[in-house]
């Protein structure tokens, strides 16, 4: 699979960070101290067990090149500090005891860097001082090379060294600044992220957080957040290396003094970050590699630890192809966690199990996050399995495209589709231009961004709504923006959605203004709205006799539908009122009678039919339509044959 890095082709010559990787007493913190001088074992627990527990960290500098030297963990049970530490490094020296040879957990930190990305690194055959067999020797290198086949680390440079005698440790030194001159840097303008791999207080100084800087650029006076709290402060201080220093970038091991935070408020994997730029996820899609020494199948719903940085979490395993994934075997998946992490496309991860298998340890594999805020899916979808297998190869506008097709109507502001994107911000602020040029995009980069596709629909739907309302209002000259947008149902920016209604009256698709809209050809809606009028004033003019549809379309020559259209719209308006048998009246006539029927009822009690049809001056036809009405209007109360007021009148004042 292509790489998701964005291409930074410069070398690093100010900040490198190598890792030791290897089993448990194979010498990898004594050949750091017999390097540096450092002994990076610091806790008493260490010192009194003989064992490296924590992560430990050193420094070399030759002219101008600063090496970090991050030494892990060697012991099974400590992979996960050991995966923490390696996911910041560039490099790594495997470090391997003459006397001993290939172990369980050379192989599984082995492993483990691989799955990491690491891509460089050389092996230092340590401890050469206890063997005296020069055979010996030869055979634990040729067991290496079978080790390290088809790693990164394949055909290696194995130098034979002692952290005793020193022998070799010029060549190792060597080696280390030669990797340093051609690992590629790593992206000073991307968004800032430092995982914490320690947190400690200095007095007089306060809160401190150490870790290696994956991306971006940190300053004094920098507000930052650690991720996925809202904790977070002002940075009063920095030292790269012990140095103090008015910046840190990417790749450098960083120190950052925090102001406005207690160290016992944050921990290790922990992510710093600048307020407002990342998102933590709950979910992320990826491209996982299963090892070979798995014993069975990861299938659906299975979960694991998730090592991500510096950080852990339990996820479970949805493949996105088949019901599970073999041992060996490479898949698209979704990992659905159980607390959120900071994770980008192109970052690592590490899949561990929840106890040891023999002779390899936890680790059963990890992968390449290649989406890091998709929807939640709970079936295999082979087709969207393809789509992440074309993502992962995707030109940069070919994949700020998707991402924002992903979006829907809703979009994206330029800041969250920065940290949906392997690259950084500058080269998506770019790509994002181009589109929107070339109409592929559509928005406001600051407010949302709308894939063409989906805004074409939104401008159909926009008509859609509009003529549904002329239709049920023919009166009514034109409709306000906010309630169209209201009737729309779903999520939209209003000024995608003022783009959108823009569009549509510079098209000549409706017509309006800032505030209100309406359907195309205003002659027609003229005449329209004059028809309705008609048909309004004939049935006002009516009194309590009006005509039914039929009549009505014969007398102004015009269809019978339409007519009953109009009436609809006028009822529902308020405009005219419905009564049984097909019949409507005019308001102003109903609301009238009602009136004096009240008075009559108050007066005399209750009214006979007789009674009713004086006072309305009409025919049985309208009679019973009339008497029936006032029953449904709750004004009165029918009675054996006679009527009265439903509830009786209020005293007048």
């Amino acid at each position: 699979m292509a790489a998701l890095c964005y291409d930074a082709a410069a070398m690093s010559t100010d900040r490198f960070v190598l890792g030791t990787a290897g089993h448990i007493d194979h010498g990898k913190t004594a050949l750091v101290k017999a390097l540096t001088g450092v002994d990076t074992d610091r806790l008493k627990e260490e010192k009194a067990r003989g064992i490296t527990i924590e992560l430990g960290f050193a420094s070399l500098v030759r002219e101008g090149t600063i090496v970090g030297l991050v030494d892990v963990p060697g012991h099974e049970r400590f992979i996960r500090a050991m995966a923490a530490g390696a996911s910041g490094v560039d490099a790594v020296m495997l470090v391997v005891a003459a006397d001993e040879g290939v172990m369980p957990q050379t192989r599984e930190h082995l492993a483990v860097s691989s799955l990491l990305g690491v891509g460089a690194g050389f092996i230092a055959l340590n401890k050469v001082d206890l063997v005296t067999d020069p055979e010996w020797l030869d055979l634990v290198e040729s067991d290496l090379h079978d080790a390290v086949e088809g790693t990164f680390l394949e055909s290696p440079r194995v130098i034979r060294c002692s952290a005793q005698t020193g022998e070799g440790l010029d060549e190792v030194r060597q080696a280390i600044f030669e990797l340093a001159a051609r690992v590629p840097a790593r992206q000073s303008d991307g968004l800032l992220r430092l995982p914490m791999d320690r947190v400690f207080t200095m007095t007089g100084h306060g809160t401190v957080v150490t870790g290696t800087l994956l991306a971006g650029t940190v300053r004094l006076g920098d507000e930052l957040v650690a991720l996925p709290t809202e904790l977070g402060g002002k940075v009063r201080g920095l030292q790269v290396h012990g140095q103090e220093v008015p910046e840190a970038k990417a790749g450098q091991r960083t120190a950052v003094n925090l102001k406005g935070v207690e160290h016992r408020e944050i921990s290790r994997g922990l992510v710093l970050a600048k307020q407002g730029e990342l998102t933590p996820t709950h979910i992320f899609e990826a491209e996982l590699r299963l090892l070979g020494w798995v014993e069975r199948p990861v299938k659906r719903g299975q979960r694991f630890i998730v090592l991500a940085g510096t950080a852990q979490a339990q996820g479970a395993v949805v493949p996105l192809e088949g019901a599970e994934v073999e041992p060996g075997q490479t898949a698209w998946v979704q990992i659905q966690l159980d607390r959120p992490l900071v994770v980008l496309p192109g970052d690592r991860f590490v899949l561990q199990g929840f106890s040891l298998s023999r002779d390899h340890g936890s680790t059963i594999g990890g992968g390449v996050v290649v989406r890091s805020h998709p929807r939640r899916r709970r079936r295999r979808d082979p087709d969207y399995a393809s789509l992440l297998g074309r993502l992962a190869l995707a030109t940069p506008p070919e994949r700020v495209a998707e991402e924002v097709l992903f979006a829907g109507m809703a979009g994206l502001p330029l800041g969250r589709l920065s940290e949906r994107l392997p690259f950084p911000p500058p080269h998506t602020a770019k790509v994002v231009a181009e589109l929107l040029e070339k109409g592929q995009l559509v928005g406001d980069p600051g407010d949302a961004l709308v894939h063409a596709s989906p805004f074409a629909h939104l401008k159909e739907r926009i008509t859609a709504v509009v003529t549904q309302l002329a239709e049920a209002s023919p009166m009514a000259e034109s409709f306000g923006r906010q309630e169209i947008l209201s009737r729309l149902g779903f999520e939209l920016s209003p000024r995608i959605f003022a783009l959108a209604v823009d569009g549509l009256i510079s098209s000549g698709s409706l017509e309006g203004d800032a505030v209100a809209v309406a359907p195309a050809g205003s002659a027609g809606r003229k005449a329209l709205r004059a028809l309705a009028e008609r048909v309004r004033m004939a049935i006002e003019d009516a009194g309590l006799e009006p005509p039914k549809a039929p009549e009505l379309a014969a007398s102004m020559g015009v269809k019978e539908q339409d007519v009953r259209d109009l009436l609809a719209a006028h009822l529902k308006a308020g405009r005219l009122v419905r009564a049984k048998d097909d019949f409507v009246f005019g308001s102003k006539a109903i609301e009238a009678l009602q009136a004096r029927l009240v008075a009559y009822l108050e007066d005399k009690k209750e009214i006979s039919p007789t009674e009713f049809k004086e006072l309305c001056g009409v025919t049985r036809k309208y009679l019973i339509p009339l008497s029936e009405l006032f029953d449904e209007r709750k004004v009165t109360l029918r009675v054996g044959n006679v009527r009265k007021l439903r509830q009786a009148p209020k005293p007048r004042p």
